[in-house]
Parts: C-alpha cells; structure tokens; sequence
C-alpha cells in the first residue's frame, strides 16, 4: 500500500510539474523560436512606425531545408488571437530571410512599412515557426496567418503560456524632427555708383535712405547740379561747377559790357 501511495504521489508531481512548465511565462518552445532585442521608432512628423530586432532559434543551421522564420508586429497590447487595428500586419506576416529556410542564429528581423495616426503605446513582436511543406495550407499550424482565425499557432506568444517572453515588447522612441529654418529674403545694396555696393539702381531712381520726400541719401545740389557722395563723382561736380562758374563769368562780362 505504501509502494502504490509513493507511485501515485511521483504520477501527480510529474503531472504537475508539465503543466506548470507548459504555462510557465518563461517557457519557450524551443522548436519554435523567441524574439531576443527589439527596437522602435516612431516620426510624429511622417508616421513611419520603424521596428527591428533579433531573435534565436534552435532549428536555424547549415542545411535547413524547412523551417522559416516568420514574424508579425503588434502594437497597443495586440496578440496573435485577434485581427484587429492592433495587429498591424493583419492576417499575414513577414517571412525573414527572404522566406527561405534559416541557417543562422541568431538573426535580426525589420520591419518599417507601417504608417500610423499617432504614436502607440507599445510595440511587440511575436514570431512563427513556418513551414515549407506545409505554409500554404491554411489552417496548418505552420502556415503564415499570424492573427485571427486559424492562425499558425506554433509561436512565441502561444508558447509562452499566451503572453510575451522578454525581448519581444518595447516603448517606441518618438521622433519630432526640427523644422528646417527658413532662408532669408536678402537685401538688395543701395550704394552709390563706383562703391561696391550698388544694385544699379542708384539713389537717384528710388529713396534708399528713408529719408523725407525729395531727400535722397548721397544726394547733393550743388548750383541745380547733381552730385553724390562717391570719390569719382564728386570729381566730376567740381570739373561741373567750375564750368558754371566760368560760363556765369562770361556772362557778367557781357552784360557789364552792353548795359
């Protein structure tokens, strides 16, 4: 009697110890695969959602023939059991590697062709064991539905007890890119002729000095002659007012002569 009670207390221990392993949040099938890292991004400017990360997976080595790594990113508290806003790449996934078999581990995964209203909360990914032989299927636990009906159930989250094991689930860094300045509007040089600065323009077709109407700056009269400021010009107005001293000379002359 003694011998049956120690069997039957080792058969509900063993029994036990399954289950608990098969729920246990640390657990991960090991044929399935697990992510390790992940990253996010997001652009308030643009929207683009960027994640990536890495993941390991026993079945991955030289020569694999079948195992395909598949993977599928959720965002706000999503899982694979619904097919909603959250699941952000709906009933599919994307295919590492190309969609061929792995050979290596660990691997990294990226995926940014998501563009999103406003930041989410939280950014997990899950991956999948897909199979070669039998992705096509559509109810096949290895095919590539990744959320909703008849998803491939042979991955990290079912296997993790219907949660995330760590290195799956991240906050997203958002990103607000600096609006660029703006160039400024250049203004035009008003100087005088000769000095470097003019616009060809000049003072005497426009008031460039803000000056009351009629002024212009650099702007002299001289016996109803024009004259400015400039080195070369005020040459001239001498070489002009000389003239007109001379010719008021030879009028006076005359006018002494026949008054």
């Amino acid at each position: 009697m003694k011998k049956l009670l120690t069997v039957l207390f080792l058969i509900v221990l063993a029994a036990g110890l399954f289950f608990v392993a098969k729920k246990s949040p640390t657990t991960v099938n090991a044929d399935t695969g697990a992510p390790v890292t992940i990253t996010a991004t997001y652009n308030s400017s643009t929207g683009q959602l960027d994640a990536s990360g890495s993941y390991a997976w026993e079945e991955c080595e030289p020569g694999e023939e079948t195992n395909i790594l598949g993977f599928a990113v959720f965002i706000n508290d999503g899982t694979p059991e619904n097919n909603n806003s959250n699941a952000l790449d709906g009933a599919g996934m994307h295919l590492a590697n190309g969609g061929n078999p792995c050979e290596v581990t660990p691997d990294n995964w990226v995926d940014n062709s998501h563009v999103l209203s406003s930041a989410p909360t939280n950014v997990c990914v899950v991956v999948y064991d897909v199979r070669a032989d039998d992705s096509a299927d559509p109810g096949g636990i290895h095919s590539t539905i990744g959320a909703g009906g008849n998803y491939n159930t042979d991955n990290s989250w079912d296997a993790n007890g219907d949660s995330y094991p760590e290195g799956s689930c991240t906050e997203p860094t958002v990103i607000t890119p600096e609006e660029p300045t703006p160039t400024p509007t250049q203004t035009p040089n008003v100087g005088g002729p000769g000095d470097g600065r003019s616009d060809n323009l000049g003072c005497s077709t426009h008031d460039c000095s803000n000056q009351p109407s009629g002024q212009v700056l650099g702007t002299q009269s001289v016996l109803g002659l024009s004259t400015t400021s400039s080195g070369s010009n005020i040459y001239l107005s001498l070489v002009q007012i000389l003239a007109a001293m001379g010719l008021a000379g030879v009028g006076f002359k005359y006018f002494r002569k026949n008054a």
